[in-house]
């Protein structure tokens, strides 16, 4: 699975805030302030876990599969304790990561009011506007994306549910074959969704450094003057 740079660009914003308390107008500086502040929930938020997303699923992804395998040659002198003993508690750490996780990064996200910050857009000038549109659309991009991949990680904890026992089913003997596709077919739409959501997170992260650069030349003679 593709890997995740840090979703939190560590920016540097020292003085700008002196130069915004000397004017009213200080939507250019909310309109970043939002962006930032919902990444740091969401990534506070995985902090409750001892494994985030993306680590859980690199390993949880190759037991499974590996599991999957054995299964094509299993007979009953196979012994599978280990595997399952391996795939188990990563399951295990997928359930804490749906029940305690999820939940709290879904109401961040359908929370977010990103209609009144928007409004405020029309409010900077021509050539920062397009800036914090492009920003914006990324943020609510990936966002979205993170929400599809938080309903199958919830799909894929209720079908992991029944794991164990359906491998060892042999009767009917279509009822193991059919379930491990459809675990084979979850695991390949998260990976899908997982790698459009790193491709919108990286145009984001590209997006925010271009807003920030914004704040970073800003001087109290442009609040004055106009810049």
């Amino acid at each position: 699975m593709r890997k995740l740079g840090p979703l939190l660009i560590i920016l540097f914003i020292a003085g700008v805030g002196v130069s915004l308390a000397l004017t009213d107008d200080s939507s250019v500086f909310n309109i970043f302030l939002f962006t930032q502040s919902l990444d740091r929930e969401v990534i506070k938020a995985e902090q409750i876990v001892d494994k985030r997303r993306e680590e859980l699923l690199n390993d949880l992804q190759p037991s499974v599969n590996q599991l999957i395998l054995d299964g094509q040659t299993y007979d009953q002198n196979t012994n599978l304790r280990d595997q399952f003993a391996s795939f188990n508690e990563l399951n295990e750490a997928l359930k804490v990561y749906v029940d305690r996780v999820v939940p709290i990064i879904n109401k961040i996200i359908k929370t977010a009011d990103f209609e009144t910050i928007e409004s405020s857009i029309d409010t900077l000038s021509e050539e920062d506007q397009l800036l914090a549109v492009e920003m914006l659309f990324y943020q609510k991009e990936r966002l979205n994306y993170l929400l599809a991949l938080n309903t199958l990680l919830e799909e894929l904890a209720e079908q992991l549910e029944n794991f164990e026992e359906l491998f060892y089913t042999t009767v009917p003997p279509s009822k193991p074959i059919l379930y491990l596709e459809s675990v084979t077919y979850l695991f390949e739409e998260i990976e899908k969704i997982h790698s459009q959501f790193v491709t919108s997170t990286e145009a984001y992260h590209i997006a925010k450094t271009n807003y920030y650069l914004i704040l970073s030349n800003m001087s109290v003679n442009d609040y004055f003057f106009g810049r």
